[in-house]
């Protein structure tokens, strides 16, 4: 609906990084359930084409956020894979021991990979997530960021 509504193509500030961030949120999502993108997007988008009342806008709105995904989509990728670099590193430095939160915060925040994908990939090595960690050191990031 933003596609339609002329929504800009992702980026980093104002209403590019709205969509940038609903971006990425879909595709986390995808990740964590195993769905391949090839499959995804076309079955979405056709669903969401049928509700939509204007036949000549469908297939405009269509390659519009196909586009929108394909430009974002190796940016992410390589925003995952330096991630999980930085989360290697991280649990070397901490001697295999779960991270803490104000690791869990720079991973989300500085490096830009999703705390549920860190979550998965954690769980994945037999590394326990430390959620209340994690959340308080996201209410002192807010709080900071907040003040400033």
């Amino acid at each position: 609906m933003l596609v339609a509504d002329a929504a800009p193509p992702p980026g980093k500030n104002g209403r590019e990084r709205i969509v940038k961030l609903l971006i990425r949120g879909v595709m986390t999502r995808q990740m964590l359930l195993g769905i391949s993108s090839q499959m995804f997007l076309p079955v979405v988008l056709s669903c969401l084409a049928e509700e939509m009342d204007d036949t000549r806008s469908q297939a405009w709105i269509r390659e519009r956020v196909i586009d929108y995904f394909s430009m974002h989509r190796q940016q992410f990728i390589a925003t995952i894979e330096r991630g999980y670099s930085v989360l290697e590193k991280n649990l070397e430095a901490n001697d295999g021991k779960t991270l803490s939160g104000r690791q869990l915060i720079h991973l989300e925040k500085k490096i830009g990979i999703p705390h549920l994908l860190v979550e998965r990939k954690l769980k994945n090595t037999s590394v326990p997530y430390n959620h209340v960690a994690y959340e308080d050191a996201l209410a002192h990031w807010k709080r900071h960021t907040l003040s400033q």
